[in-house]
């Protein structure tokens, strides 16, 4: 049984720095074998538009212009690509997974129809969702494909909701299925969490600073110092000096500039080390497909601040590991700052509770890894 993914999302020689959800999943599976197909938007006519192989991935550009200009050709013109190679190279095609519904899901559409074979699709809630609202042009064939998949992987459980309000239908729930991005859970890092703790974080690149909603995060948090004087926002993150420019204005603005602190660039091992000195770990960020730092951040057993309707929304429901919010609300921002520290110990208490229950064993390699292979993968089958 051979699956055949494509994806946008694919780190590749072409752009190896791709975030490596996509591939994680695709290692995690590997009762039938793997090809994929890593894909590279270029708007640039000169570009090598020849695909290229390496082991089981075949990788390359696609011509396309920004903002889903002419999106339907230029996936059209990826589906003939695809075909073309799978004849040549005489790939025999069981399943096909389009890991995003709006690009991929296209490419796979046509897929099928040739081939006569299934396919699944992710749904992306960030850029699945903005593509639907405003390619009004496109909603029908999206509505086909969701219709003519066979399984549907949403990364957290709020785009599901969103979705039907699109199409005023719930179609799809049937064969739809929560399936997180993988985390490494490893408590070797958070030996301390039952010590002192201080002050917020929030990580993000810096770079990021508008989706992350950080000038909001600021203004709130100056609004929450008016009441407590002890309490600082260490900002973890690299960027260019543009965006540290940028950031530093929106501190100096603030009545309590000298209470939040830039710290740079950390490693991954060194921010796992350090969720478990705070009070909280905070970053309203909007929007945001699934947000893995979220529950590094609860495994470490620190209280969140999240955005509603964005990242992990959902998954811990009527559970209190921290504070939902508005993302546009500066004064809800500031007012669940306030929950968080006033009572900490009850939100602390909470996530030791879940911890006890393994609550967080639903993102880890082996969890995902069976979940994808029997219920998704299998599932098809059935």
């Amino acid at each position: 049984m051979n699956i055949i993914h494509i994806s946008f999302d694919f780190p590749d020689p072409i752009n190896p720095r791709k975030t490596k959800a996509v591939a994680n999943l695709i290692e995690a599976q590997s009762k039938y074998q793997n090809v994929v197909f890593s894909l590279n938007r270029s708007t640039n006519i000169f570009s090598d538009y020849l695909f290229k192989k390496k082991d089981n991935i075949y990788y390359g550009r696609i011509w396309g212009l920004p903002y889903g200009i002419g999106l339907r050709i230029s996936m059209f013109i990826a589906y003939k690509r695809i075909f073309q190679i799978l004849k040549n190279e005489n790939i025999k095609v069981s399943l096909i997974h389009a890991h995003k519904l709006t690009f991929e899901g296209i490419v796979a559409y046509f897929l099928t129809k040739k081939l006569n074979v299934p396919f699944i699709l992710t749904f992306r809630g960030d850029t699945d969702l903005k593509l639907l609202s405003y390619k009004i042009e496109l909603r029908h064939l999206y509505k086909k494909i969701l219709k003519k998949s066979k399984k549907i992987i949403f990364l957290a459980p709020w785009p599901i909701n969103s979705l039907k309000n699109h199409y005023q239908s719930s179609f799809f729930e049937n064969k739809s299925i929560v399936l997180p991005n993988i985390i490494s859970i490893n408590d070797s890092e958070n030996k301390n969490t039952e010590s002192k703790r201080s002050n917020f974080l929030t990580v993000f690149h810096l770079n990021s600073y508008k989706r992350k909603n950080i000038k909001r995060l600021i203004l709130a948090f100056s609004n929450f110092c008016e009441y407590n004087e002890d309490v600082f926002l260490d900002i973890v993150g690299g960027g260019s000096k543009l965006s540290v420019k940028i950031i530093n204005k929106f501190i100096e603005n603030t009545k309590f500039p000298n209470r939040i602190r830039l710290l740079g660039e950390k490693s991954h091992i060194e921010v796992l080390k350090i969720y478990s000195s705070y009070l909280g770990f905070v970053l309203p960020s909007y929007p945001e497909t699934f947000g893995l730092v979220f529950i590094e951040a609860l495994n470490a057993g620190t209280p969140i601040l999240y955005s509603k309707n964005s990242g992990i929304d959902g998954f811990f429901q009527n559970k209190k590991i921290g504070e939902k919010v508005t993302y546009t609300s500066i004064k809800e921002i500031s007012d669940s700052l306030l929950n968080i520290y006033t009572s900490n110990e009850e939100y602390l208490c909470e996530i030791r509770s879940l911890k006890k229950t393994n609550s967080f064993e639903k993102f880890t390699f082996k969890s995902v890894s069976n979940t994808y292979v029997n219920s998704v993968i299998e599932g098809v089958k059935d």
